[in-house]
């Protein structure tokens, strides 16, 4: 069989070589660290479970290991300039300059957010903004559990269906979509567990600001049993109904 050659422009033919491997090297991210006060550094970690670490990830891996510890420290920095501000003054005395009093105005005014902090109208922009997380997180799990129930209800109807027509491979593959499923059902319920213990942390503080609430989410229901899961969905959509008139009860 003849073969001719069809002459191509070298441009193109440049176009179509194989890059280099400097164009499709994989850039090794350089350690990242933060030294804190007090001595220990923050190490970035690699999250191997979302593919190969970049100097982006490395960067949100510290920041979301810092983010905590500057905001439970505020206070503390606040007090520590109140001190500093104090000892200004003291050796000023009798007479201190109006640079040592501006000082010590503006460090007052730093600290009195965290002196409402724990009084109840300090606590109440604090315990709204909670009850608003509980209350979108239940209406997701609702959306979940619903969407599982409507699963599992139809591959048991898919189930009898086989059965009646006396396909026993069909039935065992409906059957191990129903197990599949029922497994990620309780999954899926035990991770209302951190729910739980959030609203166990907050009563307190509801105590503390005088909203009076008595929330119990219902325990879990069998992976397979939709009466009760059902059962479920109705409780705690009653709860998402009482959060949410407390919510708008609060100052």
């Amino acid at each position: 069989m003849a073969t001719k050659e069809i002459p191509i422009e070298a441009d193109l033919q440049e176009l179509l070589k194989i890059p280099s491997c400097d164009l499709l090297r994989l850039n090794r991210p350089k350690p990242l660290s933060v030294q804190m006060p007090g001595g220990p550094k923050v190490q970035a970690f690699a999250d191997i479970s979302k593919g190969i670490p970049t100097d982006c990830s490395f960067a949100l891996s510290i920041s979301l290991q810092i983010a905590p510890f500057l905001m439970s420290t505020h206070c503390l920095v606040q007090i520590l300039a109140m001190l500093e501000a104090v000892k200004s003054v003291v050796e000023d005395l009798p007479i201190p300059s109006f640079e040592t009093l501006e000082k010590f105005f503006k460090a007052a005014d730093g600290i009195a957010d965290c002196v409402l902090a724990f009084t109840p109208l300090g606590l109440f922009d604090f315990i709204r903004d909670l009850l608003l997380l509980i209350i979108k997180f239940l209406k997701c799990f609702i959306g979940a559990m619903k969407s599982m129930i409507e699963t599992l209800g139809g591959l048991t109807i898919k189930i009898g269906e086989a059965e009646a027509l006396g396909n026993d491979e069909l039935k065992q593959l409906y059957e191990c979509a129903r197990e599949n499923a029922a497994n990620s059902n309780q999954t899926l319920q035990d991770g209302l567990g951190p729910v739980v213990n959030l609203i166990d942390l907050v009563k307190p503080l509801l105590e503390i600001a005088g909203i009076p609430v008595e929330v119990e989410l219902p325990a879990a229901a069998e992976p397979e049993d939709l009466e009760a899961m059902t059962e479920a969905i109705e409780k705690i959509e009653d709860i998402v109904v009482l959060l949410e008139q407390v919510v708008e009860t609060i100052p």
